[in-house]
This record gives structure tokens, sequence and C-alpha cells, in this order.
């Protein structure tokens, strides 16, 4: 590490402005090497001056030249203008799940999801922003094939089964256990989500549609099977033609995460006539390498979003809407935002659940991870008055080479506040100050190197319709590396000192949330995960060593579940992970790392209290992680955690809705998967409403 001295480093202003919401996209600019050339943005259209009718709002983002939307987004939009102007011929459409009241203008809410090609300042009025996504450096279509159009809704549910989805890392589409024949794939459509390199297309001017990546179709995976070439050279053609050598290529290895979660969800043996998920077809999303590297879940939601948007257009496209279920697996996740009801994601979801019910009639049900964040001391939460400030250290690691993350949140109410950061280095300055204002934010510079930053910002509810209800006000404290390999200047690794006080004597709550940190298996070794501490730990009898808070410590095991958690969407079930208890096997308890929700009285409104239910995160206990598919066929892999009792529960609703014909009330549903241990009345911030000990798999797998 260079050391740097207090006469060279030093607090300034942020000059110019950002969104109210655009820490990260400032962080990510300022520090950037390169200028990024576009920003993935997600908004809400909303009437505003000329544009006053949902209509003239679709038509205008869709002729904007400086947004730039995916084919599906567009085809999805057209669906909308198709609904609008069949409503004014007098047919109903609508849903549930529409988060805020009607107008004849705007009949339900419409988000979209964009490329913005200039300043965030400059985007239209009638775009609400509701998250700003990760910087991209290029936009380049690489698959620009013919598409059929989305067509109208026929109003009727269909009798087949659901289609399965999923979102996850390095998809081993080749393997046996997503084919229907030996030279038959079961994935309609695959999207390989990465930025190509200039020499994977022979396109010069971008078009008014774009992609990240290629789309693989079913008639293209089937010419792979049937070429007689080796899955491994498949893969490593593939890889070479889409990544830089740099970045890790999963399908070229042994194992990875999505071919494994995807085999749990929707694995099944051709062979056998007895298996009836064969006859489930399968759309799928492979993240970029980028989106899992970068564990804070940054850059990950932003493209977990329009995975799931391509992955409900597609499936309006595959059924002809005609209300097919779709059940999409969403074994990732992030501690980023305010980890309630307003999250980014949590909206997101319940919009395209919504979006779904309302273009096909049919039901959308994402089953996501709840987190294995519970032991890894990256929350802490206190009530904060004149007599209690929060003291916390942020242990920050030594050897880290990417930033590092830390958000604190406030209650609505609080007045007079003030933050002073303290580095653990005497040579470099504090800073004090009162809380800041959206928009407002310093910058920890030495010469022309940002190495820290404090942002001002804002979680505003957007599914409120009260102008006046108050936002979430929330800081936002980012460090530079602890390492780099190059000469420039770095942050000491150690404890930051975060001290919130308050000049007023009421109590208010005060949260602070690390962001993850940490290198995911077979990546580079980069990141190591910082977290928080405080004075008070006791004997935890769970793990048989020091480890449990102690009353009065601010840090604590609640509210670490992933960040969009608090969703209140009934089509959204968040899955813990559990085993058996040593000799009752037909009871079960929660895994150790599992994430725990929060009840207790310094909970923030819609906070979740708890997952929806529980599931075997591994196969026993002693076996470590469950058993599943690796990337090539015939090969096998353990993982284990919440991304692995996930997809086991989104296999059982998928057998229980083949053998009952149809989708039934999400409570019945539930009840049903948990017969073998009856729904809790409430809901147990570890387990939710009960253990599903029981997981069905193919006897291959």
């Amino acid at each position: 590490m260079k050391t740097v001295s207090a006469e060279t480093t030093y607090w300034s202003e942020v000059s110019g402005d950002y969104a109210p919401f655009d820490g990260y996209s400032h962080w990510e600019r300022a520090t950037a090497t390169f200028d990024p050339r576009a920003v993935l943005l997600f908004a809400e259209l909303r009437p505003c001056g000329t544009v006053t009718t949902l209509e003239a709002a679709i038509e205008s983002i869709c002729n904007e030249p400086r947004a730039k939307l995916q084919v599906s987004e567009r085809d999805a939009l057209a669906t909308e203008l198709e609904r609008l102007r069949g409503r004014s011929s007098g047919a109903s459409y609508g849903a549930d799940d529409d988060l805020s009241p009607s107008s004849d203008a705007f009949p339900w809410r419409v988000a979209v999801a964009f490329f913005w090609l200039g300043e965030i300042g400059e985007v239209p009025a009638y775009c609400h922003l509701l998250h700003v996504g990760p910087r991209v450096e290029s936009l380049s279509e690489t698959d620009p094939r013919a598409h059929a159009p989305i067509p109208q809704a026929q109003g009727r549910a269909t009798q087949g089964g659901p289609i399965m989805g999923c979102i996850d890392d390095g998809i081993g589409y080749l393997n046996t256990r997503f084919r229907a024949t030996p030279t038959e794939t079961r994935i309609e459509k695959l999207w390989l989500q990465t930025e190509p390199r200039a020499a994977a297309h022979d396109l010069i001017e971008p078009l008014p549609e774009m992609r990240i990546g290629q789309v693989l179709t079913k008639a293209d995976i089937d010419a792979e099977l049937a070429s007689g070439i080796s899955e491994a050279s498949l893969y490593r053609a593939r890889n070479d033609g889409l990544l830089p050598a740099d970045l890790r290529r999963s399908t070229n290895h042994h194992a990875s995460h999505g071919t494994h979660v995807l085999d749990l969800a929707a694995g099944a043996d051709f062979e056998d006539p007895a298996d009836a998920l064969t006859r489930l077809p399968i759309l799928a999303v492979q993240l970029p390498p980028a989106a899992i590297a970068e564990t804070s879940g940054r850059k990950t939601e932003g493209y977990v979003a329009v995975a799931l948007r391509w992955i409900a257009t597609e499936a309006l496209r595959l059924s002809e809407c005609d209300g097919r279920p779709v059940i999409v697996n969403l074994s990732l996740g992030a501690l980023a935002g305010p980890g309630d009801h307003t999250a980014f994601l949590a909206q997101w979801i319940a919009f395209e659940i919504a979006r779904y019910e309302r273009l096909s009639g049919g039901r959308l049900q994402v089953i996501a991870a709840y987190g294995n964040a519970r032991l890894d001391q990256l929350v802490a939460r206190t009530e904060v008055s004149r007599a209690a400030p929060m003291r916390l250290d942020w242990r920050v690691q030594p050897d880290d080479r990417t930033a590092s993350f830390l958000e604190l949140r406030a209650a609505p109410e609080a007045q007079g506040m003030r933050v002073r950061l303290t580095p653990p280095d005497a040579r470099w300055p504090a800073l004090t100050l009162d809380w800041l204002e959206p928009g407002e934010g310093r910058l920890l510079m030495r010469g022309d190197h940002i190495l820290g930053a404090v942002y001002g910002t804002e979680i505003a509810d957007l599914s409120e319709p009260d102008p006046a209800t108050l936002p979430c006000p929330s800081m936002l404290i980012a460090l530079a590396q602890t390492h780099r390999m190059d000469n420039a200047p770095s942050v000491p690794a150690g404890a930051w000192r975060v001290e919130v006080e308050t000049t007023q004597d009421a109590a208010a709550l005060v949260t602070a949330e690390v962001q993850r940190d940490d290198t995911p298996f077979g990546f580079r070794p980069r990141g190591r995960q910082s977290y928080l501490d405080a004075p008070g730990w006791l004997f935890d009898p769970e793990l048989g060593a020091l480890g449990a808070p102690a009353p009065g410590n601010p840090v604590t095991r609640q509210g670490t579940a992933v960040a969009f958690a608090g969703a209140t969407t009934a089509h959204l079930w968040f899955v813990a992970a559990a085993r058996s208890q040593t000799g009752a096997p037909d009871r079960g308890q929660s895994e150790r790392f599992s994430a725990e929700g929060i009840i207790d009285m310094l909970a923030r409104a819609g906070e979740s209290p708890g997952p929806t239910l529980a599931a075997r995160g591994a196969d026993g206990p002693m076996t470590q992680g469950a058993r599943a598919a690796g990337v090539l066929t015939g090969s096998v892999a353990r993982f284990a955690g919440t991304s692995v009792a996930a997809p086991r529960v989104a296999r059982a609703l998928a057998q229980l809705w083949l053998a009952s014909g149809a989708p039934g009330d999400p409570e019945a549903d539930l009840a049903a998967i948990l017969a073998a241990t009856p729904p809790l009345p409430g809901p147990d911030t570890r387990t939710g409403r009960g253990v599903m000990l029981d997981y069905p798999h193919s006897l291959r797998a």
C-alpha cells in the first residue's frame, strides 16, 4: 500500500449534480478509467407537459433518440399500445397487483428499462426515474435476427404446465438435464447477457434496438447438439466470441452456479417417461461475469431486472399470451438499498408480475433465495438520541482490490443528525458533517485520485401515490481499494470509525449496512469482505464460539435478508435454508448462515419479518451442499445455501401445478407444498411458514 500523508489528502465537495439516489453511479463514473458511454435506467411513465396520455408516453420513449431499448422491450411496449387501443374500444384489462389507482389517461402503470446516451439530468420529464443501473462502455447489437411479435391476448388459461425461468451465472445449456430428446433441447431461448467484443459482429452503427450479449434460440441449441462437437468445445467457442480472456467463463469449468440451480429447479431425465418436467419449456438468462464478480449487487440488480422483463416478454411470445403460468428462480441477491418494500427490485418484480397478468391473464411466480448473510456482521441498527449515539468500527480488510460501501439510513422524522468518519490512520483527515441532503456529497481526494466519497441519497416509496410521503434519508460511504497493483494511492485498511449522533432528545432509528465485497466461487480473488464491529459479544451455542451480539451491541443478525425481501406481492416467495434436526429427521431447523428477518421494535416499516418458507440448503448433515448437475453432461457438483433451497421450492411448485393442472391460490399452493409440515400461523424470522424437507429431484441428478 502506498502511504499517503495528511497534507496531500483532503475532503472536497462534489462538483456538479447527480441524481438524488445516484451515489453508486457517480462513484463508478468518477473512478472509472474510461468515460462510460451509457447508463441503464429504469423509469415509470407519468404524465408531464405535453405528454398527457400513456399512449403518448410510450410512443415518445420509443422515438427518443438517446434512449436505446432492447427488442423485447419494444415488443412489450407495442403490446401495451394494443391493450390501450383495445381498452378505448371497450375491452377491459387490469391486474390485481397494480400498485396505484388508475386514471383515464394512465389506466395502469408502465415501467420501462432503457440505456440512456446522455446526462441523467436530461432524461425526459415524463420518465420518472425508479433506479439508476450500471454504466456500460458500449452498446452493440449482436443478434439482429427476425422475431415474432407478441400476439394479442386471448384471455384464456392454458392447461399445460408452467414455463420454467432461471436467472443466474453460467448456464450449461447443452447438458442432457435440459433436453427433451438426445438432440432436442427444452430451452426455448437463452440470453447470454454480456458485453460482446468488437470483433464478434460486423455492425458499425448501433441499431434502434439493442441487446447486451447474444440470444440463442431452440434452433441454435439443437444445431449445436446435432453437430457432433463436444460440449466443452462448443462452450469454449461460444465464450471466445463473447468474453474477453480476462473475464471468468463459467461454462469452461467443471461446475457453475447457474447449471446447478437450473438442474435443481427444472432438470429432468428425458429417458424417464415418469419425469413430468421433461414437458416443461425453459427460458434462461446467463448474467454477465461483471454482475456476478461485483458482489455488492450494484450491477446485479439492473441486469436481473432486465432479465426478468425479458423472460416475461418471451413467455408472452412463447405462450401466445394464453395465460400459461411462469415460474422464475432467482438465486441471487444483494444488501444494497433500503431493505424494505421500497427497494427497487421489490417494486420492479411487482411491476412484472402485474404486467404479465395484465397482458396474458396468467400467473408469474418468482422464487427467490432469502440470503446467506446472517453471520457476516454486515448490519447494525439502534435508536440514536442526544444521550445515545451510534458508534461502529467499519473494518476494511487489507489486500482488498475492490471498493467498499456502507449505507446509513435514518427514520424519515429524524432531525439534527450528524455523521463523523475517522480513518484508522491518524495521518488521514477525518470528516464531520451534518446529514447530507440528496444530491450533496464529499470526495476524499489526493491530487486527481478519488479515494473515498460520502453521498446524500434518498429512497422514496414509489408505490405511494401521496407526494407528501416523506422519503427515507440515507447516505452512502464509499472507499477505494486498500491495495492496488499500480502506483496509484489506496486507502488504509483497518477500523474506520463511523459515529452518528443527533442534537435531539427524541430517539430515531438508524441502520448501517455494509455491501458484499467478497470474491464469489470460481472468480479471481479481488474483493475481501469488510464488516461491522462494536463492543459486546456473547457465546453462541449454535456456533459453539463467541459471536452472538450482546444486548446493547448495535451489530445485529436481524434484517440480513436480500435487499428486496420486503416485497409485498404474494407471487414472490423467499426461501431460507434449513436442515433436519438431529434425531428428528421429520422436523426442520434453520441453517446457521441463513438470513433472518426482523419483527422487533427496531424494525422499519416494510422490512421483511422473515422468509416465506424454508427448504433444504444441503443434502444432509454429513454432506457438503446439494448434489446436482455440473456443466458437462454426466458431471455433478455440490453447492450449498439459500440459492440451493430456492430452486427446490420452484421444482416442487412446478410439480404441484402439473399434478393439479393449473396454479392455485398462493396460500393454497404454499399449504400444499408444506403438507408434510403444516404451515405455521405466522412467519418465523428464520423459517417463515414452515420447512419443506422433501426435495423432489430426478434420480440421475
